[in-house]
């Protein structure tokens, strides 16, 4: 059975490697090909067998939290963001992500606009120094 997306409780995130283009400048592009799948690795770790986990653009990967709350999703991608933060990743320096997140409301009118509302999020923890997450 299908379910629609605006009966259910889901919280998208959006995750974005802090500084990636310094580590594709300082380690070359190889090095950052490993961030991106130590990154994930350590993501596909920690989310539940329900989440869905996608690269978006570059450095950016949407997380799709089905069936969550706002505060669950937040401490969830707070956890998430420490892991990664405290993980030594091979060949780099300590590695920070920013993570922006929003919960679906019944008056979105479509998925671009969802993604459009979490980017937002994301963009205001960034400019709050990034390595933080930020609820929309």
């Amino acid at each position: 059975m299908k379910r629609q997306l605006d009966q259910t409780t889901s919280t998208l995130l959006m995750l974005d490697i802090d500084r990636f283009k310094q580590v594709n400048d300082n380690y070359g592009h190889l090095v950052g090909d490993n961030v991106l799948k130590q990154v994930v690795k350590i993501a596909q770790q920690q989310l539940r067998e329900s989440d869905l986990l996608g690269r978006f653009e570059g450095e950016e990967f949407l997380i799709l939290l089905p069936d969550t709350e706002e505060q669950e999703a937040e401490i969830l991608a707070d956890q998430l963001r420490t892991t990664i933060r405290e993980t030594k990743l091979e060949n780099v320096p300590a590695v920070t992500v920013s993570i922006g997140l929003s919960q679906h409301q019944a008056s979105l009118a479509n998925l671009e606009r969802w993604i459009e509302i979490t980017d937002g999020a994301l963009y205001l923890a960034k400019a709050k120094g990034r390595d933080r997450v930020q609820i929309a």
